[in-house]
């Protein structure tokens, strides 16, 4: 029931969208005048996957770019290979992450304790800078006219998403739509303690969610003698997601209730009550005394923990209440 409810929020709020730079494995044609400037379109896409890469040929740039350049091999030698450097958890324009979690809590009212199992989607894709490319085809173009360039097919692919508290969870998704080009969609269950570890407020102060990118290339490279040998040589990239629910509360909910966000550890009233008191005092504003831990509450413990950089959670803790007592403490009278 879960999976099937999941399923259904997740493909209304999930955005995929194709990488910025390529759609598919494409080949730009010397000559074409294309500006490789992010969102641009590409012109005249022709597929070349039959293009073996030179291990041995690396392009010395002088510059860092988000990618390393291989040329083709042999006869294919005017061929340039454009590798990715770098992974990207997807965001939009307001860099929200492409990137959502379901849970299912009937007994939320106990707070952490009361955490079911969850869902995380999650989009990633190829960190690749239109910028970059468009210096990098220029250079080489400069030296060689008759240079085109690829991006290539891997020969496989593996994503892994790992989450505190949690196996980490190998998704293979092989190499029908080309990874190194297009948004890949990330789906993994996570089990209560794991749901739970994403839930806390404290999520805003840790690497929460990290997701890693294995695949392989096939090329060439010359052994010790200078005979070729045709070879798959591996890569790696990875990312990493902070503060899920405290930052992005909006992407987290709770199927049971329809409730957003975090989840707090249950806080007894009167302690709450005494950081409200303490809060008021600093001059905070946490709207009535009376015990509850509401919106103005929660803005105002963390509006003191931003100011005094303490990790932001929300959350009216036992520590909290000493930070806000030694900081009257040390305010003048």
């Amino acid at each position: 029931m879960l999976d099937a409810m999941v399923l259904s929020w997740s493909n209304k709020v999930r955005q995929v969208r194709l990488s910025a730079i390529v759609a598919g494995l494409l080949l730009v044609p010397a000559g074409a005048g294309v500006s490789l400037a992010q969102n641009d379109p590409i012109v005249s896409p022709i597929p070349v996957s039959s293009a073996l890469i030179d291990f041995d040929a690396v392009v010395a740039l002088g510059i860092p770019t988000t990618v390393t350049v291989f040329k083709g091999y042999g006869a294919q030698s005017n061929i340039y290979i454009l590798v990715p450097n770098a992974l990207r958890i997807d965001r939009d324009a307001n860099g929200r992450p492409n990137a959502s979690l379901v849970h299912d809590s009937p007994n939320e009212r106990l707070g952490l304790r009361g955490i079911g199992a969850g869902y995380l989607t999650i989009g990633v894709l190829p960190f690749i800078s239109g910028e970059d490319v468009a210096v990098v085809m220029k250079r080489i173009r400069d030296e060689n006219p008759n240079a085109s360039f690829a991006f290539p097919a891997p020969a496989s692919s593996e994503f892994s998403v790992a989450v505190p508290f949690a196996p980490q969870e190998v998704i293979q998704t092989g190499v029908a739509g080309n990874p190194l080009q297009t948004e890949t969609s990330l789906e993994v269950k996570l089990n209560p303690l794991a749901t739970k570890a994403l839930l806390h407020p404290r999520s805003g102060s840790v690497s929460s969610i990290v997701v890693r990118h294995m695949y392989t290339l096939r090329g060439i490279q010359r052994d010790a003698a200078s005979q070729i040998q045709i070879v798959e040589r591996q890569f790696r990239n990875s990312d990493s997601l902070t503060g899920f629910c405290f930052k992005y509360p909006s992407q987290v909910i709770n199927l049971a209730s329809g409730k957003e966000g975090c989840v707090s550890p249950v806080v007894a009233g009167d302690q709450i009550l005494v950081a409200q008191k303490l809060l008021k005092l600093l001059g905070y504003d946490v709207g009535h005394l009376d015990g509850v831990l509401g919106e103005r509450t929660r803005s105002a413990i963390v509006a003191f923990q931003r100011d005094h950089q303490i990790g932001l959670d929300g959350v009216p803790s036992a520590e909290l209440i000493l930070a806000l007592q030694e900081e009257h403490w040390r305010k003048p009278s």
